[in-house]
């Protein structure tokens, strides 16, 4: 995986759970989008952006690495 790649990715995210009994696990959960930075500790992809280059707005997910479980490169 490398910035500019388009990835698929499984991670598990934090689950909270109020008031229950119950033992809590994490949530499985997947991102799919544009390998835009790489961090030693998390990987930053876009999953919309506008295309002209003024215009810095764009949708963003950070996912720290030690809750992927699976990276699938796309494109």
């Amino acid at each position: 995986m490398k910035r500019g790649d388009l990835v698929f990715i499984e991670w598990d995210d934090i689950r909270t759970d109020l008031s229950t009994e119950e033992d809590s696990v994490p949530l499985k959960a997947i991102a799919v989008g544009e390998v835009h930075q790489l961090a030693k500790q998390w990987v930053r992809l876009r999953s919309g952006w506008y295309v002209n280059p003024e215009w810095k707005i764009k949708d963003t997910i950070v996912i720290p690495r030690g809750c992927i479980t699976k990276v699938r490169v796309l494109k």
